[in-house]
């Protein structure tokens, strides 16, 4: 059983970043439909940048701004060896805005499961988790069950 995750008390960890390559701000809000294009090509540098760094075992970080209709966040990435040299990514979560059980979590600071493994994908046309043909990642936890994708 994993040992309950240490809340963060910023969102880099303490981390010196400048050993770290950086990857930009990407991702998108809520966007209106003439949007798209930008917003899918933000997703799919972020994508190609994690996969990248990821295979090559390089230190990258990159903030992913991540939406749905009742909250904003910045997902901030790091691909990364863990304290073993064992490589790993780290993902914390800062809320931009939402609301969960009734109190609103703006600026709520969060980790998510420690990932070990990440895949790449082709969505299909019955895929949910991206528009069909879209190259998208599936993180894999420690237990080997997807904890996230994009």
């Amino acid at each position: 059983m994993e040992a309950p995750l240490e809340k963060p008390t910023t969102v880099t960890g303490g981390r010196d970043l400048s050993g770290y390559d950086f990857g930009g701000r990407q991702g998108c809000g809520i966007v209106l439909k003439i949007e798209l294009p930008k917003c899918e090509a933000s997703m799919k540098m972020a994508r190609d940048f994690i996969w990248r760094h990821w295979t090559d075992r390089r230190r990258g970080y990159v903030i992913v701004k991540m939406a749905s209709p009742d909250a904003q966040s910045d997902a901030h990435i790091f691909i990364e060896p863990d304290e073993a040299g064992v490589w790993h990514i780290a993902w914390n979560w800062q809320r931009i805005f939402g609301f969960a059980g009734g109190r609103d979590v703006s600026g709520d600071i969060d980790a998510m499961t420690d990932i070990r493994s990440v895949e790449q994908k082709l969505a299909t046309d019955t895929d949910y988790r991206a528009l069909p043909g879209t190259l998208y990642l599936s993180f894999i936890g420690r237990d080997g069950k997807e904890v996230s994708y994009f």
